[in-house]
């Protein structure tokens, strides 16, 4: 019989999308026959080398900033993945983590699909993870032809230590600052908060300030921590992490490491989910009443059995009118965004139940899955099968 494999998991385990990574791991397959995983959810090692290294991994998962631990493994031959999102990549050690631009742009292009023209982002300044995600959302708004705001304080004090979570004197704080620089934004304005933590400092501010969210102050956060989202009024929409193909791409780098192969990437970077839609941005921020009406028809329908005549009728306006008003605020056609409504719900079908894609396609309204398929590939650079395989479980 083979022996079972010594893995070690050393992170925090207190967030949801953590202990979804470590259930796709524990999931991949031959995994829970070859491995026994440890979990180091109070990161002794990265405090207790001693301990670490008294006993015999086979193959250990770091999430420390503290770059020599992993350093360490290396020279001790013992397989190493890194997965810290702060520090840098070091040779011959595999890193995985977020897709921290696209991530940022997924946010973008929520914004505008509501309508905003005007964008901010609030971030952190000192911690690398956001600015990666400052540049990818003003990158993203750039694409759009817009530009973006920004607003950003360090995470760390005087001490260049990480703010608690819960530190209430910092909280009430950055909620001020945050006040002073809402006031200066002209509205209605789409933001992005760098996480979700920043996501609740943004609406306790907009709170603070008596201004109308999502209609005036929009908000999308990132990394839908789903607690942390649903314990505000209004909740917080956010950007998932893919922590399923988080923890898949974990276990399958771990077994190549195992078995020795030399082909693996040095640094893999998970790409982000659909943005989870809450009250904070549920909002369309036309002043084109047409155009308001016509998107409000297409997206209660989610463009199911929905044709450009019906929205120009549901609009009172022109045909004419209706187009040059969707390509003010969407930059395309009322039959493309039609499609992109229609691919919408798609995707929600294809990653929340198990229907077949013929099933789909007659719900959806297309006669013939194929021709379905030929739309999603045209839109999204994909096939709907290959959608859900990427995305399963997520």
């Amino acid at each position: 019989m083979t022996k079972r494999k010594n893995i070690l998991i050393s992170t925090p385990t207190r967030r949801e999308g953590t202990r979804l990574m470590i259930r796709a791991i524990a999931a991949y397959p031959d995994v829970s026959l070859n491995w026994r995983i440890h979990i180091d959810d109070d990161m002794r090692a990265a405090s207790d080398v001693e301990w670490l290294f008294s006993r015999d991994w086979d193959g250990i998962v770091l999430n420390t900033s503290n770059q020599e631990i992993p350093k360490q493994c290396q020279s001790r031959g013992i397989p190493c993945i890194d997965i810290n999102d702060e520090t840098a990549s070091i040779p011959g050690i595999p890193k995985i983590r977020a897709d921290n631009p696209a991530l940022a742009h997924v946010a973008a292009e929520h914004l505008r699909d509501r309508g905003f023209r005007h964008f901010a982002f609030c971030g952190f300044s000192d911690q690398s993870w956001a600015q990666e995600r400052k540049r990818g959302f003003c990158e993203a708004v750039e694409l759009l032809g817009f530009s973006a705001d920004v607003f950003e304080t360090p995470y760390q004090d005087n001490d260049n230590q990480l703010r608690p979570k819960t530190e209430f004197d910092w909280h009430r704080s950055e909620t001020e600052n945050i006040s002073q620089w809402l006031r200066t934004l002209k509205t209605p304005v789409g933001i992005m908060a760098c996480n979700d933590l920043r996501a609740v400092q943004v609406i306790d501010a907009c709170i603070d300030l008596g201004v109308r969210i999502p209609d005036d102050f929009a908000i999308v956060g990132g990394g839908n921590e789903a607690f942390r989202c649903e314990i505000r009024h209004p909740s917080i929409s956010s950007v998932p992490v893919n922590f399923h193909e988080y923890g898949r791409c974990i276990a399958r780098t771990m077994e190549a490491l195992l078995n020795k192969q030399t082909d693996i990437p040095p640094e893999q970077l998970i790409e982000p989910t659909d943005a989870i839609l809450r009250q904070s941005s549920d909002a369309l921020a036309i002043d084109d009443p047409l155009v308001a009406r016509a998107v409000r028809v297409l997206r209660d329908a989610n463009g199911i059995g929905i044709t450009v005549d019906q929205l120009v009728r549901a609009a009172n306006s022109s045909r004419s009118q209706l187009e040059r008003g969707f390509r003010k605020y969407f930059g395309h056609s009322p039959q493309t965004e039609i499609r992109q409504c229609q691919v919408t719900y798609i995707k929600g079908l294809l990653t929340g139940t198990d229907m077949t894609l013929y099933d789909i396609a007659l719900v959806v309204g297309f006669k013939h899955p194929e021709y379905m398929s030929v739309v999603f590939k045209k839109l999204t650079g994909e096939s709907p099968g290959a959608y859900r395989d990427r995305l399963a479980g997520s």
